[in-house]
Formats: structure tokens, sequence, C-alpha cells
């Protein structure tokens, strides 16, 4: 809300008084922004053991909380190749490079092309040039002409703007309450995630499918709400660190992840067409179709993650090792770049 809001000043200001055009003082803020955060983390964030703004008992405080995740303390290991191999074996790498992708379809698809979708319902917005080229009709922007949704109302210029706070406000609040419960009631994680996916669904369907003589304000209210599914993304991304062990193996997951990140919001701008004005009934419901493959995903994704506790359990209970032996042999493998594969004390966060 916050910076939707500001740049739209920043760019307006940027039109009053001529120079670079609007569109390039956006960017040259955003990334500026961008490269900003960069160098405060470089400054701030690192292991227990490298960050300067912790005491020596602290640091050794930290460090046993990372520890007792059994995921490692942020120690530096070698490459190993047997790491990658086993992430490439592992069933939550694939469940995860699969959400990535399909989750950024509808981002990409919402991010570019929310103008357009506003466009639909009867809003009015600005065909005013931007960078790129126009169509062949010279009539719907394509892909590369688009501009922010904060920018397109030229004849209101605030209007736009108004479009978009009070669904930003909406998800701000959901989030919050998602959080909270999420903090006390640990395994409403995936459920949440799942009805975070289904919502949108739902609402894909209803601004797709609906009558042309609905009314363009009602089908913004069912609209409000769209942003909320990213929550499910905010909700499964920190499982991609806490339930990864080994060092290589964590990182080259995370890496490929953000590739498959990236590919899916290359795609997701490829859904909206030129030929499917004005209502662009086949981008919205094949957004539809994507996210219920990946509520599938999703629930085959906590189901592996279950299964495989619950056989654990099974397995150490026959053990009999007592809770404490459990627990010791869990951080040690942490700290010894056990994966968490090969570590049968390890319990996955789901």
């Amino acid at each position: 809300m916050i910076f939707g809001v500001g740049v739209y000043y920043i760019a307006q200001n940027a039109e009053k008084r001529g120079g670079l055009a609007a569109w390039r003082v956006i960017n040259l803020f955003l990334g500026g922004t961008t490269v900003g955060m960069g160098i405060i983390f470089l400054i701030f964030i690192g292991t227990p053991r490298e960050v300067w703004w912790l005491s020596k008992r602290e640091k050794t405080m930290a460090h046993a909380r990372l520890v007792s995740n059994a995921t490692g303390g942020g120690e530096q290991h070698p490459w190993r190749w047997e790491h990658v191999r086993e992430c490439l074996r592992d069933p939550q790498y694939w469940h995860a490079i699969a959400y990535n992708f399909l989750s950024c379809i509808p981002n990409g698809a919402i991010s570019t092309f929310q103008t357009l979708i506003y466009k639909s319902f009867g809003f009015t917005v600005s065909t005013a040039r931007s960078p790129g080229t126009w169509s062949q009709d010279h009539n719907e922007p394509s892909a590369l002409t688009l501009i922010p949704l904060q920018f397109a109302d030229t004849a209101k210029p605030l209007e736009s703007v108004l479009y978009q706070l009070p669904g930003n406000a909406v998800t701000f609040v959901i989030i919050l309450v998602v959080f909270v419960l999420v903090f006390y009631f640990p395994k409403s994680r995936f459920p949440f995630c799942i009805v975070f996916q289904l919502l949108p669904i739902a609402i894909f369907l209803f601004v797709g499918l609906a009558p042309a003589s609905t009314n363009k304000w009602a089908k913004w209210g069912v609209f409000l709400p769209i942003a909320t599914f990213s929550l499910t993304t905010f909700l499964l991304w920190p499982l991609m660190s806490v339930n990864i062990a080994g060092r290589s193996k964590k990182t080259f997951f995370g890496a490929t992840s953000l590739i498959s990140y990236c590919a899916g919001n290359v795609v997701g701008t490829q859904i909206f067409l030129p030929r499917d004005a004005p209502k662009y009934i086949h981008g919205l419901v094949a957004c539809a179709i994507v996210m219920a493959v990946n509520t599938v995903n999703i629930i085959l994704w906590w189901w592996y993650y279950v299964r495989t506790n619950r056989r654990r359990d099974r397995i150490v209970a026959e053990s009999g090792l007592t809770k404490e032996q459990c627990e010791h042999a869990n951080r040690v493998c942490g700290e010894t770049d056990v994966t968490d594969m090969k570590n049968i004390h390890f319990r996955y966060a789901c």
C-alpha cells in the first residue's frame, strides 16, 4: 500500500517536471531500494559466529538454537555432490520445484496484467504509450506495453490506486491473522495453504465466467482478496530451509527453487493475449487451472511429510532410544552435515 501510493506520486512528479520518463523513475526507485536492502543485509546478516552485533554469549545462544533444528549451525562445509544427487531423489524437492513454478504463473499474470483485468470489469484505463510496442490492432497493448495499474488511468489519476488499496488492506489483515494462528497451531500450516489456493481459484473463475451484465463493482469486490494466494508462498518457503539438512543439498535446493520461481513468473506473462480481449476468459481460467494443479501438489507434499514422520517415529520407538538420546543424535547429525533423508531422527515441520 505504501509503495503503491509512493511510486505513483514519484511518477506523477516526474511527469510534471519532465526529464526521465515516469516508468524509468519507477524502475530507478525500486532498483535503488533493492540495492540498498542488499547492502544493509551484507552489513548486518550472517551466521551467528559471523555477525558483529552479538556478544560472545549471544552468539553461543543463537548457534545452539540453530543446532536444535538439526540443519546445522551455519558452518561451512566442502561441496558434496552426493547431496545434490540425493536432492534430485528427494520427493520434497520436486514438490517444491513444482510449487514455485506453478504458483508464479498466476503471480506473473496478475503482476503484469492487473490493468487489463480491471479493464475487463468495465473500469476506464488509459492506453497511453509505455515502453515496448503496440499490438497489431493498436488498441490492446502487448505484454511489453503495459504500465503499472497505479498509473493507468490518466483521466482519474488516483482512481487506479484506490482500486488496489482495499485489496492490499484485506490481504494485510488476513496475513497477520493466519501467521498468528500458525504460530500457535503449527499443524494448521498446510490446511491454510490449501484454503488460500482454493479461494483464488473461485475468484478467477467468477471474474472470468461471470455474465457481462454483472456489475463491475461486484467483480471488483470479489477480486479484492486475490493477492491472498501469495500467503501460501510465505507459509511454504520457510519449510525449504528448516526441512532441508546438509549444506550442499540446502544450497542446491534453494538455487534451483529460485530458478523455478523465475521461470513461473516468465510463463505467467504469456497467459493474457490480445485476442482474448476484453474479458480475457482464457487467461483467468488458465490461472484457476494452474492453481488447482498446485493444490494437488501441496496436498501430496504435505502427505509426504506426514507419512515420513510417522514412519520414523515408528522406527525410533522400536529402537528403544530415549527422547534425550534421539535429540542429541539429531543435533550431532545437523552439525556433521548429515542430510535430512539420512538422519532418522530428523522430523519435517508440517
